[in-house]
């Protein structure tokens, strides 16, 4: 049994809910033969994969459809070997070499050359297609391997990238690609996935819970259909128990996004040494359930602007979000930062309700002239 989200992703360009003006435009790149190196960037949930592989569909037919799972094993200059997933077809490959950590050049280089190298499977396409997500998280040095390996191989093999954002992508990679912004969807769009969904699989769906869902999944499709099947489960539940309900019921948040809210609110209570010690090992859970840094950040920073007091603290905060983000891409361990930005935050919130006016928040600042 698949997730609805599996179950009912669009296998073609024509099937795609929303950003049709893509979608033609794309039907348009292929049918005069062309397929250049794809970028294909936007918010998470917004379709990027659903159509790089409609967009394969297209160009090589079912057989993309018939993916094998494989462990791929490389080995350093200095003999260490390490494993790494690999989706594969006869016409395509799909790697995440952001999962080597530091080693994803060498995963970068390595496929991409075996891809290359291997025969094409049809007269009219004579090359192969690799498809690498989260682009955006590869380090500098496979960026610029990967270059080279665009230009190298640009015959017999073409990549398409998937990322949330194009900025931390360099230019000379993207200067190779054609750029594809894909936008997230609207509530409407949402909304009418969700009731179609719901009456595909035979269960009522009100207009009204339609629209919570689509409201509380930020934009993020694949969200909202994970919720539209707790939805389902839960309506079952208590229908089973004899409980009719006629109002809304309040679907759950993940279990990360619930911490990440307690945590906010450990931020505007009372700092202390106690409470430093106890934020580290929120953040160390939330590292340890694979939880993106840029993604906590980002998160507690939209819960903590719900308890901003004025509108000069909600901007202090955007600030200082952007310094902590900006300083995880440069630095190698993130927790220092995520702990600075709560810290920093502990200490905006505290000058704030003390009606204190601090000269520089974001400069360097003693620990314990923050916590009491």
């Amino acid at each position: 049994m698949s997730l609805l989200c599996d179950k009912y992703r669009p296998t073609t360009l024509a099937k795609c809910d929303f950003n049709q003006q893509q979608c033609q435009r794309m039907r348009r790149l292929i049918s005069t033969g062309n397929f250049p190196h794809l970028l294909i960037y936007g918010p998470s949930g917004s379709g990027k994969k659903t159509r790089a592989y409609a967009l394969l569909r297209e160009v090589f037919g079912v057989g993309v459809e018939r993916l094998k799972l494989e462990h791929k094993q490389f080995e350093t200059s200095y003999g260490r070997k390490f494993d790494q997933t690999v989706m594969s077809s006869n016409y395509h490959l799909e790697v995440n070499p952001s999962d080597a950590q530091f080693f994803d050049r060498l995963v970068v280089q390595q496929l991409i050359k075996e891809l290359a190298t291997s025969a094409s499977l049809t007269d009219k396409h004579k090359f192969k297609v690799v498809v690498i997500t989260e682009a955006d998280r590869l380090t500098r040095e496979a960026q610029h391997a990967l270059r080279r390996t665009l230009e190298k191989y640009v015959v017999t093999c073409r990549v398409i990238l998937i990322a949330e954002s194009a900025s931390p992508i360099i230019p000379a990679v993207k200067s190779r690609c054609l750029l594809l912004r894909n936008g997230a969807p609207t509530s409407a769009n949402i909304s009418s996935v969700l009731v179609s969904v719901a009456k595909k699989e035979c269960f009522s769906l009100s207009a009204q819970m339609a629209d919570k869902i689509a409201n509380d999944c930020d934009h993020n499709l694949r969200r909202a259909l994970l919720m539209l099947e707790t939805y389902n489960v839960r309506q079952t539940g208590l229908n089973t128990a004899g409980t009719h309900t006629t109002g809304l019921i309040d679907v759950p948040q993940p279990q990360w996004r619930q911490q990440l809210a307690s945590l906010a609110k450990k931020l505007t209570e009372s700092p202390s040494m106690k409470k430093v010690l106890e934020i580290r090992s929120a953040f160390y859970e939330l590292q340890t359930h694979l939880v993106p840094n840029d993604l906590i950040v980002r998160q507690l920073t939209k819960d903590l602007l719900k308890r901003c007091l004025d509108d000069p603290m909600k901007s202090r905060l955007m600030q200082m979000a952007a310094d902590c983000e900006h300083w995880m891409r440069l630095g190698s361990k993130p927790i220092i930062h995520l702990e600075a930005f709560a810290i920093k935050f502990m200490n905006l919130w505290k000058s704030s309700v003390d009606g204190l006016q601090l000269d520089d928040i974001d400069g360097d600042t003693d620990m314990m002239s923050i916590v009491y």
